[in-house]
């Protein structure tokens, strides 16, 4: 059996995490190692998608087709997005660190 550890891109290149990303595989048997880079987001991109693209590039393709009115290959919506933050939120009182100040709490003491 392989255990598959995700070496963080921040390691490898703090100033652009983007780039140089890799999975390293360890072989738990034998203790050898090697890294699978995985450059392609899948076949729902077709030929819109290049090896070379950084994740950014992704995120800007989706966010044009969404504001020409065409409908992206991938989109989080208002709702996920909310709740995303509000289960931050949550993991952050529960730590006992509390929740993160909000920008406009930020602004009024600054």
């Amino acid at each position: 059996m392989l255990a598959w550890f995700l070496t963080s891109p921040i390691r490898r290149s703090f100033m652009m995490p983007h780039i140089y990303h890799y999975i390293q595989i360890t072989d738990k048997r034998t203790g050898q190692s090697h890294s699978q880079k995985h450059y392609s987001f899948g076949p729902a991109w077709g030929p819109r998608s290049e090896p070379w693209w950084s994740t950014y590039r992704y995120q800007l393709e989706a966010f044009v087709d969404k504001v020409t009115g065409k409908e992206p290959v991938h989109w989080i919506s208002a709702e996920d997005s909310v709740a995303q933050m509000r289960t931050l939120d949550a993991i952050y009182e529960k730590s006992g660190l509390g929740k993160r100040p909000s920008t406009s709490s930020v602004a009024k003491s600054g």
